[in-house]
């Protein structure tokens, strides 16, 4: 169990720093013209991934159980 919750604040702490970044790169894309989004949306790709890996460490964990 202590396993799972290490694994499951690593993932979302991942996923947090890709969402800052994602931030970072819209600011950065407000100000040129015109507007790049794919560095943004390549982050927002990473949260998803990121959320998807902790879907399935929780899913294992319950059939588990």
């Amino acid at each position: 169990m202590e396993d799972l919750i290490a694994d499951l604040i690593f993932e979302i702490k991942k996923a947090a720093v890709s969402l800052r970044e994602a931030a970072e790169d819209l600011e950065s894309d407000v100000n040129s013209s015109p507007f790049d989004f794919s560095d943004a949306r390549m982050c927002l790709e990473e949260v998803s991934e990121h959320f998807e890996k902790l879907k399935f460490l929780l899913t294992e964990e319950q059939e588990q159980e």
